[in-house]
């Protein structure tokens, strides 16, 4: 079953590069024309970062909270 699964996932990338970049090239220059390659990537790094702060928000919290139980004891 690993083995078998393994070998799926290996060979997953293959199959993407033997259809060639004809279809990422058209599509990325589609992008890039039109200027909207620059809107993708300022929604994905406002994502990343909101996913950043809200973890080291949570981080926060749940230091706070670990020292509030070190204190209780």
């Amino acid at each position: 079953m690993k083995k078998t699964l393994l070998t799926i996932l290996m060979l997953l990338p293959l199959a993407t590069f033997a259809q060639g970049n004809d279809v990422a090239d058209k599509f990325g220059n589609f992008l890039r024309e039109s200027g909207k390659l620059y809107v993708v990537f300022a929604v994905i790094i406002t994502i990343f970062a909101g996913i950043i702060a809200m973890l080291i928000r949570q981080e926060m919290k749940l230091s706070r909270l670990e020292k509030k139980i070190t204190n209780k004891n």
